[in-house]
């Protein structure tokens, strides 16, 4: 079982991508091909692949038997893209908020959202954020900033 997000095309190159067929409802997919950041022309679908994966022992073989592909690293989608060829991989759609941490703003998002849930850190980072968006907004709307030019 792999975790599947729906990204948008412009975005598809960063991840792994599957081909997959949908299954009833609910997200579930039977997937019968993975790519590795493939150009978003060539991409087989929307759906890439979270980084959280239910694996039978069988990948470790699979992975022995991989060799590096994009980069020059042993891509897991290459592996699992072997495993297809002697058992079957279900995927499933992620519904929720997902950072993610490769990418530098998903990383301060990530950040800051955990912060501000901390009793020890939330309230004063919250109120610093918003001293910042009101400078922010001060500045926009024309009114003078309490900060002085260097």
């Amino acid at each position: 079982m792999i975790a599947l997000e729906k990204v948008p095309r412009r975005r598809i190159g960063s991840y792994g991508v599957v081909e997959a067929r949908q299954i009833g409802r609910g997200g579930l997919h039977e997937i019968s091909g993975l790519v590795e950041k493939p150009e978003p022309s060539m991409a087989p679908s929307d759906l890439a692949i979270m980084g959280r994966y239910v694996l039978t022992p069988a990948v470790f073989e699979c992975l022995e038997r991989t060799k590096p592909g994009k980069g020059g690293e042993v891509q897991l989608t290459d592996a699992l893209q072997l495993l297809l060829g002697r058992e079957r991989i279900m995927g499933l759609e992620f519904i929720g908020r997902r950072y993610d941490i490769g990418d530098k703003l998903d990383w301060l998002k990530a950040t800051v959202e955990l912060a501000l849930k901390r009793k020890d850190l939330g309230p004063e980072l919250e109120e610093h954020i918003a001293s910042l968006l009101g400078a922010k907004n001060g500045a926009r709307s024309g009114r003078a900033s309490s900060r002085r030019a260097p």
